[in-house]
């Protein structure tokens, strides 16, 4: 829900930011049981509110008569570099917003007044103030607040990583199975970066509507992740529990998507570092990041865009250098080299088929008799 809340945001108030821009129309907020099913919304399909709704600020933020919005370059940011921003105000109100008229922002232990020089035309757009910050003043990693009036954009500041570290000394990080079965056999420690038998690509972006109406090969599209941010390989890095801007380009550099693997034959109580939230349509346990003891050996398993050309990319591979050749490195959960080589050495079976929808039936959910 987060993530999807996190995208509806930015959408929204880049129309908001548009001059031309005459209104927003959602179609849906709730759960959409017309034309084939839609899971997306904060409310389920009897109006009910969901119970992670609580945790979701209200978009009566953005729907008032007066909004807040703000312009600004990136979400990422390191302490070497000057946060910038311009502080824009929408008029939705019948007559225009007075000259003088202020409203308040804060940056971490900045902060000041945006005030409006002159008059606000109703259906007006305005510019009212530009800051800057120097984040140096900044502990990094942090993740420090925007707030304009009611609104608010949450930003990171991260360590500037000039030089990436070498690669763990007594580590082996290879993509090819064989290895690292070999590896582990000999009670190495291993980061698999590679395929398995049941592994596909997820995207950072989650699933707008439904998996039922666009055909997709690719099953673990899903609706974000959950994130084990206080895990010591993930710990150092300051990322959220849930999957923010801080794993855009870690789930997608441009080039290619992050790998995930269908996590079958583990112990009930398994829980990967990162673990995507499925489509129902593919409900599978999968996950791009997790780690296991593979008999003497110890195995993390990273399917993640750690060579991606981002601030988070550089920050989450020397987070992971140091995790593999530190003592927090143990494993929790233990596996049998039969597992891995059934999941990792194992030749991928036939492509399962995507969701096909027959025209007749297409027609039929598209006058809203059925649903798939």
């Amino acid at each position: 829900m987060q993530t999807s809340r996190h995208f509806y945001k930015l959408e929204t108030e880049g129309f908001l930011r548009t001059p031309s821009c005459d209104g927003i129309d959602y179609l849906s907020m709730r759960d959409y049981p017309g034309q084939g099913e839609a899971l997306i919304g904060w409310y389920d399909a009897f109006f009910d509110a969901k119970p992670a709704l609580g945790e979701v600020p209200p978009f009566s933020v953005l729907m008032s008569t007066t909004p807040c919005l703000a312009k600004f370059q990136k979400f990422l940011w390191t302490s070497n570099e000057t946060f910038t921003a311009r502080l824009l105000v929408r008029n939705e109100l019948a007559d225009a917003i007075p000259a003088g008229t202020r409203w308040r922002w804060s940056f971490g232990i900045h902060s000041g007044w945006a005030v409006a020089e002159k008059p606000i035309p109703a259906g007006e757009l305005a510019d009212v103030c530009g800051i800057s910050v120097e984040l140096s003043s900044f502990a990094a990693p942090s993740r420090p607040e925007l707030r304009f009036g009611d609104n608010s954009w949450r930003i990171y500041v991260l360590p500037r990583i000039r030089v990436p570290d070498p690669l763990p000394e007594g580590v082996l990080v290879t993509s090819d199975p064989a290895a690292a079965a070999k590896a582990l056999a000999a009670g190495g420690r291993v980061i698999y970066t590679g395929k398995s038998a049941k592994s596909d690509f997820t995207t950072f972006k989650p699933i707008y509507w439904s998996t039922g109406l666009f055909e997709t090969d690719h099953k673990h599209v899903g609706f974000g992740a959950v994130v084990d941010a206080d895990h010591p390989a993930l710990a150092p890095t300051g990322c959220d529990y849930w999957m923010d801007e801080f794993w855009r380009k870690l789930f997608s550099d441009g080039k290619r998507s992050a790998t995930s693997h269908r996590l079958e034959g583990l112990p009930a109580d398994f829980r990967p570092i990162i673990t995507v939230v499925p489509d129902l349509h593919h409900s599978y346990f999968i996950s791009p990041f997790f780690e296991v003891k593979v008999g003497k050996g110890r195995l993390i398993v990273c399917g993640l865009r750690i060579d991606a050309n981002s601030t988070a990319a550089r920050l989450f591979k020397r987070t992971l250098w140091r995790y593999a050749v530190s003592d927090d490195f143990n494993p929790k959960w233990q596996v049998s080299p039969e597992w891995f080589t059934d999941v990792f050495l194992t030749r991928k079976g036939p492509k399962e088929k995507a969701i096909k929808l027959d025209a007749d039936v297409k027609d039929m959910m598209n006058k809203g008799k059925v649903t798939p």
